[in-house]
């Protein structure tokens, strides 16, 4: 999948949950893949803050992604797109209590790519109204969804 899709120069973010165990062979795999590689950190990645470990992992992902953060602000065709883990709210087909919250941007109406929910969903509205586009393997049929993808679903 990966490879028939990026190039040499593509530009990837990943917004997390790169591994649910074991990031050093999941970043071996990471780092023999084409493509320039830009990581937005989930709460299953050893790197993110919320783990008291994190310090002692985030060099071996610096090593594979040349960003590794917590969120971003990406242009896509010129337009200005938040992106995080998480989304502004929801868990997706979990139920309870919201988890995370701390580590969730503020919603003040900017469209959000995220990942986190690992459900079926491409497309979501927060409370406010903001739209929130899932872009985990889990919406797009375990493959990567492609910028124009992604662009499609935030002119409907």
């Amino acid at each position: 999948m990966w490879r028939s899709t990026v190039g040499k120069n593509d530009l990837v973010w990943i917004l997390g949950d790169l591994h649910m165990s074991g990031y050093r062979r999941a970043l071996e795999r990471m780092a023999a893949l084409p493509g320039r590689k830009r990581i937005v950190l989930g709460n299953h990645d050893a790197a993110h803050p919320m783990h008291r470990t994190a310090g002692a992992a985030f060099g071996p992902f610096a090593d594979v992604f040349e960003q590794v953060t917590t969120a971003a602000t990406i242009r896509l065709h010129g337009r200005k797109v938040l992106s995080s883990h998480f989304p502004y709210d929801g868990e997706g087909r979990r139920t309870g209590p919201e988890r995370f919250t701390q580590w969730r941007l503020k919603d003040l109406g900017e469209p959000l790519l995220h990942g986190h929910t690992h459900a079926p969903d491409r497309a979501t509205r927060s409370a406010s109204g903001s739209l929130q586009v899932h872009v985990g393997l889990d919406a797009w049929g375990f493959r990567l969804a492609a910028e124009t993808e992604v662009l499609d679903l935030m002119a409907d």
